[in-house]
C-alpha cells in the first residue's frame, strides 16, 4: 500500500489544520494530539472532539493570564479549550491525563522529581508539549525537561525584527507568513539537536539563532518558539497561526498516517476538501472527478457531491 509524503504538499489557506482535524474526527477515524487521548467523555457521534489544553503560567512579570486571555477566545472558536493554572501541583498524571497538550508559558525555576516524572511520561505517551518564549527557563534543576524542550533561555535585547522561515514545507510553517513583530530577542544555550527540526531563526548580522522549532520525544512531540514576550506578539495574526499550528502539531501528523490505512490513494496527487453534509466525509479532488471515503474505502460518488474545499494538496509516496 502507498503511503503518504509527510513534507509532500503545499497549503493554500490558514484554516486547513481546523477543518481537516474536525472533519477526521466527525468521520471516526482519527484521534486527537496522537496516541494517548485526553480521558474525557466521547462526543457525540458526529461532534469534532475539541481539543484539551492546560495552559501552565505564574505570577511573573510575562503575565501569563493575560496572554492566555489573548488567545483564549481566538482558538476556542477554532476548537482549542485552554484551562488556565498557575499551580504546579498539576504536573501530575491524573491531572495531566484530562488533556491533550500542556502549554508552557512560566519562569518556573524548579520542579521535583515526581512533577518531572510525570510531565516526560505525558509527553512520552504520546501528547503534545507547546513551549511558548519563556517556558525554555523554566525547570532549571532539570536537564532532562531542558533537553525534551531542545534548548534553554540564555539572554536577550529586544527590538523589532522579522523571523526567516527555513522550512516553509514543514507541517507547522506551510502556507504561514514569518512573524514581524517588536519582541524580546532570545538566545538559547544547552542545545538538544537530537530529533529536533528548525523551522525558523532569527538573523542578526551574520548570525542565525534558532528561533522555532519542534522535537519527537517518545511517542510525543515537542512545539518551542522564542516568540510572546507580551501582548505585542500574542495579538498579532502571524503569531496567532504559528500558536494554533504548535497546539496541533500532533494531529496532522496522526492524520497522514492515518489516512493510507483506508486503502490504496484513488489519486496520484489531489486536493483535500469534505462534503457539506451533517457527518462529513473526505473528499479528493482532481480535475477528472472526485473520490469520497466511504465504509467501503475509497469510492467515486454516484451523484455530484457539495463539498467545502480544505485546500491542502496531497501526494501519495510511491
Amino acid at each position: 500500500m502507498a503511503g503518504l509524503a509527510t513534507e509532500d504538499f503545499h497549503v493554500s489557506i490558514r484554516s486547513w489544520l481546523v477543518s481537516a482535524c474536525a472533519v477526521l474526527i466527525g468521520v471516526s477515524f482519527f484521534c486527537v494530539v496522537g496516541g494517548a487521548p485526553a480521558q474525557q467523555t466521547p462526543s457525540a457521534e458526529g461532534t469534532p472532539r475539541r481539543v484539551k489544553v492546560l495552559f501552565l503560567g505564574d505570577t511573573g512579570h510575562h503575565q501569563p493570564i493575560e496572554r492566555a486571555r489573548d488567545a483564549y477566545s481566538r482558538l476556542g472558536r477554532r476548537g482549542v479549550d485552554l484551562t488556565y493554572t498557575q499551580d504546579l501541583s498539576d504536573l501530575n498524571p491524573d491531572t495531566l491525563g484530562r488533556y491533550d497538550v500542556l502549554l508552557l508559558y512560566a519562569n518556573w525555576t524548579r520542579i521535583s522529581p515526581a512533577q518531572e516524572k510525570a510531565l516526560i511520561d505525558f509527553v512520552e505517551g504520546g501528547h503534545g508539549l507547546a513551549v511558548i518564549h519563556c517556558g525554555s527557563y523554566c525547570f532549571l534543576n532539570s536537564p532532562k525537561i531542558t533537553a525534551m524542550i531542545g534548548g534553554r533561555f540564555k539572554s536577550h535585547s529586544t527590538g523589532t525584527f522579522k523571523e526567516t522561515i527555513v522550512k516553509p514545507d514543514s507541517v507547522i510553517e506551510n502556507g504561514l507568513k514569518p512573524i514581524e513583530s517588536w519582541d524580546e530577542t532570545y538566545v538559547h544555550e544547552m542545545h538538544n539537536e537530537k530529533d529536533r527540526e528548525v523551522l525558523s531563526y532569527r538573523v542578526e548580522g551574520d548570525k542565525r539563532e534558532p528561533y522555532t522549532w519542534t522535537r519527537t520525544q517518545g511517542k510525543g512531540r515537542v512545539f518551542y518558539t522564542a516568540w510572546g514576550h507580551d501582548q505585542r506578539t500574542w495579538t498579532n495574526p502571524d503569531f496567532d497561526a504559528l500558536l494554533e499550528r504548535g497546539i496541533r502539531h500532533k494531529d496532522l501528523h496522526r492524520l497522514i498516517a492515518r489516512l493510507g490505512d483506508y486503502g490504496r490513494w484513488p489519486l496520484s496527487e489531489a486536493t483535500l476538501a469534505t462534503t457539506t453534509d451533517p457527518l462529513p466525509r473526505l473528499v479528493l479532488r482532481e480535475d477528472e472527478g472526485d473520490w469520497c471515503l466511504t465504509a467501503r474505502g475509497w469510492q467515486r460518488p454516484a451523484t455530484p457531491t457539495a463539498v467545502r474545499e480544505v485546500r491542502m494538496r496531497l501526494k501519495r509516496s510511491a
